[in-house]
């Protein structure tokens, strides 16, 4: 959660970021995530979790501004934001979904960008840095859309429908 004021909160839902090492996509919306006795749970089940998370987010948001409160929470759906870039990269000029820009192994998906790895000639082409990041570009247009997305992604107010009551 973010305070934007003291009358103004963002709660963000956890996202999908990131790209299996090597094996092309992969959601790591929480992390790497363990059960009760140290058993890792499958990459179904992190998926579950998030996507539990984010509806029961979506309906505290609900309840909170039902509430006779000075305050309003703002809902931010990050992870729809990013399966909407990722889902259709080209609409947003992005030529290369599956390799990083920076990275070793196979679509350069094998770990952190460092000064041993191989860097594309142009990162505004790619959609993910390194094995876990998006892109600078892919980052302003999630950004972006915190200030000016629609309801669908920011709900009930975006950032610059929050900063106009600031003023």
């Amino acid at each position: 959660m973010f305070e934007i004021s003291n009358s103004f909160y963002v709660c963000a839902t956890t996202v999908r970021f990131g790209r299996a090492e090597g094996t092309g996509d992969v959601d790591r919306s929480i992390g790497l995530c363990f059960g009760s006795k140290g058993h890792q749970i499958s990459q179904r089940g992190v998926r579950c979790s998030a996507s539990l998370f984010n509806s029961q987010l979506r309906s505290l948001i609900n309840r909170l501004n039902g509430e006779a409160s000075a305050q309003v929470f703002t809902f931010a759906d990050s992870y729809l934001m990013n399966m909407g870039i990722f889902s259709n990269h080209a609409a947003y000029g992005f030529v290369d979904s599956t390799n990083a820009c920076c990275g070793q192994g196979e679509n350069n998906g094998v770990g952190l960008c460092t000064a041993a790895s191989n860097v594309c000639s142009n990162r505004d082409t790619h959609l993910y840095w390194d094995s876990y990041h998006p892109s600078e570009r892919a980052n302003k247009i999630i950004v972006d859309q915190f200030f000016e997305g629609s309801s669908s992604v920011m709900s009930p107010l975006n950032l610059r429908q929050m900063m106009k009551f600031e003023d």
